[in-house]
C-alpha cells in the first residue's frame, strides 16, 4: 500500500512527465508549421523568380516562351523559341518540378506546353498553408501576379 506521502509525489512526477509530454506535441506541432511555412515562401520565391525571367524574356521578344528549358550547352539562337534557365526550380518538399504553361490569350484555357504564340503563361504552385485569400493547394502564377491574389510581384 501507497502512503500519502508517496501518492502525493507520484502524482507529481506524473504531472510533470505529462506536462513535458504536452510541451513536446506542441514543440513538434510548431516547428511542423514553421517548415510549412518556410517551404511556402521558398515556393513563391522561386515562383517570383521565374516571372522576373519572363518579364525579360517578354521584354525581349514581345511575347513569352513556348517552354521553358534547361540552358546546359545552348546557344542564344537556341533560346529564342524556349526561355533556357541555368537552373529549373522546383517544390522545396516534393522535389517536382514547377509546372510552366504558354498560353494563348489572358485565359487559363488557352494553356498548353507549347502555344504560340504566348501572350500569357501560367506556373502551376502549390501551398501548404493558407495565406490570405489563398487557401493551402493548387495555384497559379501569371504575369500580372499570383493567383488567387496573395502580393502582385
Amino acid at each position: 500500500m501507497l502512503t500519502q506521502q508517496r501518492k502525493e509525489k507520484l502524482k507529481f512526477a506524473l504531472s510533470i512527465i505529462g506536462a513535458v509530454l504536452l510541451a513536446g506535441a506542441l514543440f513538434a506541432v510548431f516547428l511542423t508549421m514553421g517548415q510549412r511555412q518556410a517551404r511556402d515562401i521558398a515556393r513563391l520565391s522561386a515562383v517570383r523568380g521565374l516571372q522576373a525571367d519572363l518579364a525579360l524574356y517578354y521584354n525581349q521578344y514581345h511575347h513569352y516562351p513556348q517552354r521553358l528549358e534547361k540552358k546546359s550547352g545552348r546557344t542564344d539562337q537556341d533560346c529564342a523559341a524556349v526561355l533556357c534557365l541555368p537552373f529549373w526550380p522546383a517544390d522545396p518538399e516534393t522535389g517536382v518540378l514547377f509546372q510552366y504553361a504558354s498560353c494563348q490569350n489572358e485565359s487559363l484555357d488557352s494553356c498548353s506546353s507549347a502555344a504560340a504564340p504566348a501572350l500569357s503563361y501560367a506556373i502551376a504552385y502549390r501551398l501548404e498553408k493558407s495565406q490570405g485569400q489563398a487557401r493551402r493547394g493548387t495555384h497559379y502564377a501569371r504575369p500580372e501576379g499570383l493567383w488567387p491574389e496573395i502580393v502582385a510581384p
